[in-house]
């Protein structure tokens, strides 16, 4: 009986000195003065204003990236007469950033995403090239307007006939504009 009393006492000093060990660990942290907590706010805003800096970079890093591999994809296909810029077989154009700069011939009512009638700019390049462009929300531009763009190719073609235009090519490529420039203004 001894033996079992000697072992519940020691196990009751082992319970009794583990949750000693635990209200010392569970005891409140000291807290920081006000003014040490104000003085550590600036640099977490320093922080956040370089974060949001760096992100800018990014963006605009992007930004130049885009308007670089547009710029080149016009120039490895450029819109001139005979040039097909819309998939007939293949997805080679759907997707491709590209460039376009022209003066706009008209807005017109054309089939777009979903078979849906949308304004589209008809532009018309130094080539003589029309090619149709979705702008990416409702803007205002005129006949006459320098219009330049940079987007993906839509893939689609639309005929010189179903446009009401005379075009350098039978079947024109069209464009899904991100980024659109009126006579030297973005948009």
């Amino acid at each position: 009986m001894k033996k079992v009393l000697i072992v519940f006492v020691v196990a009751l000093l082992f319970m009794v000195g583990c949750s000693g060990e635990k209200e010392e660990s569970s005891a409140p942290k000291e807290e920081k003065p006000q003014e040490e907590l104000k003085q550590e706010q600036p640099e977490q805003t320093a922080d956040l204003e370089e974060g949001e800096e760096a992100s800018e970079i990014e963006e605009e890093e992007q930004e130049k990236d885009f308007v670089t591999e547009a710029e080149a994809n016009a120039e490895a296909y450029p819109a001139k007469p005979g040039a097909m810029l819309y998939d007939k077989t293949e997805e080679k154009f759907k997707g491709m950033n590209y460039h376009f700069k022209g003066e706009l011939v008209k807005v017109e009512k054309v089939e777009g995403l979903f078979g849906n009638m949308e304004d589209a700019f008809l532009v018309k390049n130094e080539n003589g090239y029309i090619m149709p462009i979705f702008p990416p929300y409702e803007m205002s531009a005129s006949a006459g307007d320098e219009i330049e763009v940079w987007g993906p190719l839509s893939g689609d073609g639309y005929a010189s006939s179903d446009l009401g235009v005379d075009n350098v090519v039978g079947v024109a490529g069209a464009m899904n504009a991100t980024r659109v420039d009126i006579n030297g203004e973005m948009q």
